[in-house]
């Protein structure tokens, strides 16, 4: 069968990295994933370079921003998510929807090493009891290791980068500082206007401190690249008393040889199949100090490399057996190892990986997922794919559809498995393969079980609290009651009614009433109600505050009644007489309909007509 994804019908596309340990891997699960799974799956024909590029392709981008898209791949076994330890965290961060999930460890890390060839360790151990693969055997002071090595005069110079080649990391000024901060050794080192840099006597060689005064003393260490890790080796042979001269080979193959050809230490990671012929063994250092390597000092052994599992997000509903069948796969070191030693003897990658298969059946029979084993988001299901409850009613599993969720429904001798269960009342689900429901925000409720989305309280009702499975009415619940907000419409203030009230303070009459003493009571002719709750008297109409909806005409000067809330009158009249009828005492009621100080306006006009009738007098 193929994977159903949006774009349309595809097989399991399995990306492999350019390292044979990773196309071993990657072998082995297609064959799994075709031949037991049922599904078809196909090998990239292209080799992958870094962990980066796989996470980009297993993403579906071409770049860190995902600026463009390409199909995506589907799985990438043996990612060295150490070598993306800062970028994998970063794009899950940017990319939540689309970044690959880790589906755990292969089972074995990885291990950056030097390493020792398997007839040179014997020799030294058969001869005086020498154990070459341990650090402390190095020390000059008690042994004398370098009888069971060549001199790295005897490798042609020619071969290996000048120390100065731009890139490599001799030139490196950051590594160098550390390494002089570290060991105090000067004399090793060059100092540059942008800080050190390896001191190499010949100019390809940098050599320790132990073997710097008697070169022929040395033992030829042959780094690989442009000097993975030689930074460490450098540190290492300055620690430990390692009468050393460090190279780094000019090309893979150039390294490759050198190797096979001469008794040397030599830079390597396991696993691989470049060396196994060889049967080499790994140094033993002092255990690694993490806070050490952080700061610089390499002293101790170089850390292990989680190696993961990589998938594409789409298997997570395409194909979760698949998924599973990726969280369970686990190798050993040593089963990976024969493995490459089988491949680096001339055995193709699909026999090696066909044979051990056929003879490790017991090992990958618990890879294979059991059928009714569903994973959290799926639940149970029958032949027809429809949901049930057991283990015994089902067949596979299915996604769980919106308005339920993946509960956990069985932890027996099979393994824990997961149901599908409708969301109780009070809850919702508006996704598929969730394994929670969502209480109901307040404003909402869910009043019967299995609901996709919680329902908004009708006009006239409200909730306050969350996961609710009713509305609570305002006051009595009768027609006459409301919920509305305000608004501002091109400046005015308008009301609006809502459903999804979350509080009671959205509870008020309906357009026409007004609330008095906890009841919605009808607007009087002379008032209006525009449905906030409130009253407001018209100009010319009166209302008395204790009795909002006893509305009265102002007849005569109706100025005297300027309308708005109840209680209002023109300044200086009394709001206890009928319709503003009366002046407060001492005052008395002018045209414009207020009322002004009587005292004053009478004492100015009597004082008016005593002036008139003394001119009239003097005039006489």
């Amino acid at each position: 069968k193929f994977l159903e994804l949006d774009s349309g019908s595809s097989p399991v596309q399995l990306l492999v990295y350019d390292w044979a340990s990773a196309e071993l891997g990657s072998t082995i699960a297609a064959i799994l994933i075709q031949e037991v799974l049922g599904y078809h799956a196909r090998l990239d024909s292209d080799r992958t370079v870094t962990v980066f590029e796989g996470l980009l392709a297993l993403a579906g981008c071409t770049d860190f921003d995902c600026t463009s898209t390409v199909e995506r791949k589907h799985v990438a076994v043996e990612s060295w998510l150490s070598e993306v330890i800062t970028l994998y965290p970063a794009f899950r961060d940017a990319h939540p929807a689309i970044c690959p999930e880790d589906m755990g460890t292969m089972g074995y890390f990885g291990n950056h090493n030097l390493f020792v060839k398997a007839h040179v360790r014997d020799e030294a151990y058969h001869d005086v009891g020498l154990a070459l693969e341990f650090y402390r055997s190095y020390n000059t002071s008690h042994h004398d290791p370098k009888r069971y090595f060549d001199s790295f005069t005897d490798i042609p110079q020619s071969e290996f980068f000048p120390c100065d080649t731009p890139g490599n990391e001799f030139v490196n000024t950051v590594r160098m500082d550390l390494y002089v901060q570290y060991t105090g050794d000067e004399a090793g080192v060059t100092l540059t206007p942008e800080g050190y840099v390896a001191y190499c006597p010949d100019g390809y060689f940098w050599l320790s401190p132990a073997c710097r005064h008697d070169p022929s003393s040395c033992i030829p260490i042959i780094a690989a690249g442009n000097g993975w890790i030689i930074d460490a080796q450098m540190q290492w042979a300055t620690a430990y008393g390692f009468p050393a001269a460090i190279g780094i080979a000019a090309t893979w193959d150039l390294y490759v040889h050198q190797v096979a050809t001469y008794k040397t230490l030599f830079y390597w990671w396991e696993p691989d199949a470049t060396h196994m012929q060889l049967n080499p063994t790994g140094m033993v250092f002092p255990r690694h100090i993490a806070s050490e390597w952080e700061a610089g000092n390499l002293r101790t052994a170089g850390e292990d490399s989680y190696i993961g599992k990589l998938v594409s997000l789409q298997l997570r509903t395409a194909a979760p057996q698949v998924r599973a069948f990726l969280d369970k796969m686990e190798m050993e070191l040593a089963q990976v190892s024969e493995l490459l030693l089988n491949v680096a003897s001339g055995a193709s990658f699909q026999n090696a990986s066909c044979q051990w298969l056929l003879a490790n059946r017991r090992k990958w029979e618990h890879w294979i997922p059991i059928n009714t084993n569903c994973l959290p988001g799926f639940g149970f299901a029958n032949a027809e794919g429809q949901a049930v409850m057991t283990r015994e009613e089902a067949t596979g599993c299915s996604l769980c559809p919106s308005g339920t969720f993946s509960a956990i429904a069985a932890l027996d001798d099979f393994g824990q498995s997961y149901r599908c269960e409708s969301c109780p009342p009070g809850k919702a689900q508006s996704l598929q393969g969730e394994t929670s429901c969502s209480a109901c925000d307040a404003g909402t409720v869910a009043p019967s079980q299995g609901q996709v989305e919680c329902n908004p309280c009708d006009l006239g009702s409200y909730t306050n609290e969350t996961g609710m499975t009713v509305c609570t009415p305002c006051a009595d619940g009768s027609e006459v009651w409301t919920t509305s907000r305000a608004v501002i419409d091109r400046g005015e203030e308008k009301w609006i009614q809502i459903t999804g009230a979350s509080s009671p303070s959205f509870c008020v009459c309906v357009e026409g009433y007004f609330l008095h003493n906890g009841q919605c009571q009808k607007c009087m002719e002379g008032s209006t109600c525009p449905g906030s709750g409130l009253l407001t008297v018209l100009p010319g109409y009166f209302s008395a505050l204790e009795k909002p909806g006893e509305v009265y005409e102002c007849f005569g000067n109706k100025l005297r009644c300027p309308g708005g809330q109840p209680g209002t009158c023109a300044p200086g009249r009394d709001t206890d007489s009928v319709s503003c009828y009366d002046c407060l005492p001492g005052l008395r009621a002018v045209d414009a309909g207020y009322c002004w100080d009587c005292a004053g306006g009478d004492y100015a006009l009597l004082l008016f007509v005593v002036l008139i009738s003394v001119s009239a007098i003097v005039g006489l």
